[in-house]
């Protein structure tokens, strides 16, 4: 006796909502890239505050003059987030998060070199850059790649 072939076929891969809902391998890896660095740019800006009294000795400045290092990091920061929706209509995500990196660190050999104050606030707001292109396209990769249905993972 033959069988009738079902009604409803059968679900593809393609169809099947496990298959749309997956977050692909490389999405992961771009997010977790771009996580990283806007972290590292925080624990940055945080470990930066610290150094205060040591920077105030090694560069004779004081105490306004060094507060600088955040208020100019921080002004790059906040500038560069607004920009970055025209940044990301112009350019591709990986080309942004290449050169978010490379300001980054940029920024710090900069820092590393620094023979003086000016120098070594250059750094970071060359720094702020980076960081200022890596945080709103860490949200951009969730918002762009992931399915809607997952983006709360």
């Amino acid at each position: 006796m033959k069988t009738q072939p079902s009604a409803q076929p059968s679900p593809s891969k393609a169809t099947h909502p496990a298959a749309t809902d997956r977050i692909p391998g490389k999405v992961i890896c771009a997010f977790t890239s771009a996580g990283l660095l806007s972290f590292s740019g925080v624990i940055v800006e945080t470990a930066t505050n610290i150094t205060f009294p040591t920077l105030m000795r090694e560069f004779g400045v004081s105490t306004d003059q060094v507060q600088w290092m955040t208020t100019a990091y921080l002004l790059v920061v906040s500038i560069m987030v607004p920009l970055s929706a025209s940044l990301k209509a112009r350019f591709r995500s990986r080309s942004l998060f290449v050169t978010a990196n490379l300001l980054f660190i940029a920024g710090l050999c900069l820092d590393i070199a620094a023979q003086n104050f000016p120098m070594l606030l250059a750094g970071r707001v060359v720094q702020g850059l980076g960081t200022g292109i890596a945080l709103p396209l860490m949200y951009n990769i969730i918002l762009e790649q992931v399915p809607a249905r997952k983006s709360a993972r």
